[in-house]
């Protein structure tokens, strides 16, 4: 079975969910805004990042099962606002994080130190299993990243979130090789970022946004 098929049923499992994402992160976006007051967000941005992460958290666990069943909120808040979107039954896992392009080019955050994290980025996505009745599923669970990231444009946020997942814990300063990269619209639609042209020279493998380093969870 191709990686396609892989990819193309985790994007039917976080669709699902797809709007209340992407709606959680705004939320999260416009707290941060509010709480920081007259203090300069490019002079405080782990503190800008720590309100919208907050926020994005309790908006989640405020609508419950982000309003599809099978869905949970989990992580430890007291550890730098840690997040997890989880659904069993998927078998799917999204780490809350923040793109970090100012950082590691192409955006995605790497692993650090931790080797939780570690062992996380450089797990294979799982393969595809079919039940008696012919249904597929993922033959194990499919640890991902949720990204969020803003810049703002005359006072506008500019919001962008999207769904992937690495290939190794990448290293401080490099770009971290994905496999997978699904962006969320402000809909709640899925649009796949990588392109396969059968022509190397231009694959499409990291889309680029420029943000703030999230190293072992701050800022995330």
């Amino acid at each position: 079975m191709s990686s396609i098929e892989v990819h193309s049923l985790i994007e039917r499992h976080v669709q699902g969910v797809g709007l209340a994402l992407y709606e959680g992160v705004a939320a999260g976006v416009d707290h941060a805004t509010v709480a920081m007051g007259r203090l300069s967000i490019g002079d405080y941005p782990w503190l800008f990042s720590g309100h919208a992460r907050a926020a994005m958290r309790h908006y989640w666990v405020r609508s419950g099962h982000l309003g599809v069943s099978g869905w949970s909120v989990r992580g430890r808040p007291q550890l730098m606002g840690e997040t997890f979107l989880e659904n069993d039954e998927h078998r799917l896992s999204l780490r809350l994080l923040k793109e970090s392009g100012r950082v590691h080019p192409g955006g995605v955050p790497a692993a650090g130190r931790s080797d939780t994290r570690r062992e996380q980025w450089q797990a294979p996505l799982p393969g595809l299993a079919r039940s008696s009745d012919g249904l597929e599923f993922l033959s194990g669970v499919a640890a991902c990243l949720l990204l969020w990231a803003v810049e703002f444009e005359a006072g506008i946020p500019l919001i962008s979130v999207r769904v992937v997942h690495p290939l190794e814990p990448g290293r401080y300063g490099q770009r971290v090789p994905i496999d997978m990269s699904f962006s969320i619209s402000p809909k709640g639609q899925m649009f796949e970022d990588l392109r396969f042209s059968g022509d190397p020279q231009e694959e499409d493998l990291f889309p680029n946004i420029l943000e703030q380093e999230n190293e072992d969870g701050l800022g995330g």
